[in-house]
């Protein structure tokens, strides 16, 4: 990657270490400097002025105080316009990665680019069993893969045979 300029400086707030280590190493390769992490709306409070971020990325839904007062409270303590963007738990397990039931790497996380919706109806064109555990991601959501399996056989059925694999 080519220099680009100074590093965007951002500080991430998130109770789950896990999430922060993973949304630090994104960061970080994309040419963005994390200049601090936060596990508590407190520690946000204190860190923020010291650190000065251009970027604070933070889980509204900490535990002792709402984002939203947190935000709201930052923005008098740095004399600043702040923006709220939300991201949701598909971009978000796409951060973090993981490997899915199939034991492969996350979709998400590896090749997707775009999220498209997933409805039942895909699945059910694939005739794959609807069982909920089953046919939800990582995130929750309907797994990904059922969009870009719905014109192939897909990974639900054995190999040249018409019948299902149940797990």
């Amino acid at each position: 990657m080519t220099d680009t300029g100074p590093a965007l400086r951002v500080m991430i707030v998130d109770d789950h270490p896990l999430v922060r280590s993973a949304v630090a190493r994104a960061l970080s390769s994309n040419n963005m400097l994390v200049v601090a992490e936060a596990s508590s709306a407190e520690e946000a409070l204190a860190l923020a002025p010291t650190v000065a971020p251009d970027v604070l990325l933070l889980d509204i839904a900490l535990p002792g105080m709402s984002g939203v007062q947190l935000v709201r409270d930052l923005a008098k303590e740095l004399k600043m316009r702040i923006e709220m963007r939300q991201i949701g738990v598909r971009d978000e397990a796409k951060l973090i990665g993981g490997l899915g039931v199939c034991g492969r790497p996350l979709c998400c996380a590896t090749f997707m680019r775009t999220f498209e919706p997933v409805t039942i109806q895909k699945a059910r064109k694939q005739q794959i069993v609807i069982n909920p555990t089953k046919i939800s991601g990582l995130c929750g959501r309907l797994m990904c893969c059922l969009a870009f399996e719905e014109d192939s056989r897909g990974r639900m059925y054995a190999d040249e045979e018409e019948r299902l694999i149940e797990d």
